[in-house]
């Protein structure tokens, strides 16, 4: 469809919690055709719905992804929740494409399992783990309108996602 533009962490729609989304419909689609054309036109691993001005909770990923390899490998989450975690930390440093040149050391959980619903509109339920792990996330943060400058007024340990 179309490559949107990226906005930066002064929009507050960036600052919110999405919407669920009820049924994948032409317009969800229309939204995950616009992610992938705009991920695979910047860098990163990652884009939630939010990040290009659409309030849903809408995100894909492909944490495969090299520079170098355009090659489309991405997976799409829909209403995505963390449901479980290990106790395991998975130390990062992370960027983000609405916050740039803005690098927080974080700790995530190494191990998730996630429920949400995929591209089809079907419940999936699942277990991430390490690098693929710390994108869900990440972009579970952005859905729920939580920004990287947040993590630096937080707790002492800068600790990532906790379970709602």
């Amino acid at each position: 469809m179309a490559i949107r533009k990226i906005l930066n962490y002064q929009e507050n729609v960036l600052h919110a919690s999405a919407q669920e989304v009820e049924r994948v419909d032409e317009e969800t689609r229309n939204t995950i055709t616009d992610l992938v054309d705009t991920l695979y036109s910047s860098t990163g691993v990652g884009i939630a719905a939010p990040q290009i001005g659409i309030n849903k909770k809408i995100f894909i990923y492909d944490p495969t992804r090299e520079a170098e390899n355009q090659e489309k490998n991405y997976k799409v989450l829909i209403n995505a929740k963390i449901i479980d975690h290990s106790t395991d930390i998975l130390p990062s440093k992370e960027g983000c494409k609405s916050t740039p040149d803005l690098f927080v050391n974080l700790n995530r959980f190494k191990k998730i399992q996630i429920e949400g619903m995929n591209e089809k509109g079907e419940k999936v339920i699942f277990e991430s783990e390490g690098l693929e792990a710390q994108v869900i996330q990440h972009e579970i943060d952005h859905i729920e309108g939580k920004l990287l400058p947040s993590y630096l007024l937080n707790t002492p340990s800068n600790f990532g996602y906790t379970l709602g």
